[in-house]
């Protein structure tokens, strides 16, 4: 499990009630838009690393998702008490990504990516679901839906890019 950020609330500031679930949602948003932000700061680095054009393109597009993704939830994280007001990232996550991009072959890198990484914003993003109230947090609820859409077709186009070596 992750630590909490400086800029999320820990469970000793944590309200009762009703209180308790919005800023249980946007505890689980703020780490959700973490993990989109450095997405896109260390994915970024695999696009000139990566030859073929095509694989550039699909990374600068996935990318592009993810800081969508990434901006949504903290646009409405910010309504709910408990996400917190600072864009930093728990440095935590931030060394898990960064050492996602470090092997020096970038489809290494890449298959870390899409292959572990990815796997695990999606199966959050279905956490997510489960965790929340369908009416309480039906705003969000619908964009998390939307971005598991996303997660599952990046995953399908990543995979001619991935080979077959598991």
């Amino acid at each position: 499990m992750v630590a909490p950020s400086k800029s999320a609330p820990t469970s000793a500031t944590s309200a009762t009630g009703r209180m308790a679930a919005v800023q249980d949602m946007a505890r689980l948003q703020r780490i959700l838009f973490e993990a989109e932000r450095e997405f896109v700061r260390t994915a970024t680095t695999l696009i000139y690393r990566v030859g073929e054009p095509e694989l550039k393109y699909l990374l600068c597009q996935h990318v592009w998702e993810s800081a969508s993704h990434a901006r949504f939830l903290r646009e409405r994280g910010r309504e709910l008490s408990g996400f917190g007001t600072g864009e930093s990232v728990r440095a935590s996550l931030r060394q898990i990504f960064n050492e996602a991009v470090m092997p020096a072959d970038a489809y290494v890198a890449l298959a870390g990516f899409y292959r572990v990484l990815k796997p695990a914003l999606l199966a959050a993003y279905r956490h997510y679901l489960q965790a929340t109230h369908h009416l309480a947090d039906w705003p969000s609820r619908k964009l998390v839906e939307e971005f598991i859409m996303d997660e599952e077709r990046h995953a399908q186009e990543i995979l001619a890019h991935l080979g077959t070596a598991d």
